[in-house]
């Protein structure tokens, strides 16, 4: 393989792991959050303000997006071949790239409206009331694009793999098409 694309490949991946580390941390922080807030609500009448606002707005939204290329590249998506399986292996091939071109193009275009969206809200500074105030949340609102223009990469990835073994008639096998 060439170089560049093994360090590409290598790039990817790590990109991937990080992103979806980011989620498993974040599973971690609402945790320990959700457990805070019971345990002074019990203990002490007195549990943390806003939790419910930070768990919907920040730590959900993280958990969701961050590990999107991962799931992308690790081809953790689901898959049914019900129909795919009778195919010969260059249609097989011919699909995977029609499929890979829709979600590049999909995810390319959600990337867009998301960040639109984001910059919208960060300019009207978005806040949620509590039941002592405001809470800023317009920054959550780019874990959406960030984790959704990291699958389109993936997505780029997996469309670039499947241009190639349609053009050269490389067999496809499952786990090819990712980094899994």
């Amino acid at each position: 393989m060439n170089s560049s694309l093994e360090k590409t490949e290598k790039l990817l991946g790590r990109t991937a792991n990080f992103f979806a580390n980011i989620g498993g941390f974040f599973i971690f922080l609402m945790m320990m959050h959700i457990c805070a807030d019971v345990f002074l609500k019990y203990a002490f009448n007195s549990p943390i303000d806003g939790t419910l606002e930070i768990v919907s707005a920040f730590y959900m939204t993280t958990i969701v997006f961050a590990p999107l290329m991962a799931v992308t590249l690790f081809e953790g998506h689901i898959s049914v071949t019900l129909f795919t399986a009778l195919l010969k292996p260059r249609s097989m091939r011919i699909t995977i790239l029609i499929v890979s071109v829709f979600c590049l193009l999909v995810t390319a275009y959600m990337t867009y409206a998301g960040i639109d969206q984001a910059l919208r809200k960060m300019t009207a500074g978005e806040s949620w009331e509590t039941s002592s105030g405001y809470i800023a949340i317009w920054h959550a609102r780019w874990s959406y694009p960030v984790g959704v223009g990291l699958a389109c990469a993936a997505f780029a990835w997996t469309t670039l793999q499947s241009y190639f073994a349609v053009k050269y008639n490389l067999e496809i096998t499952d786990g090819d098409m990712g980094l899994g």
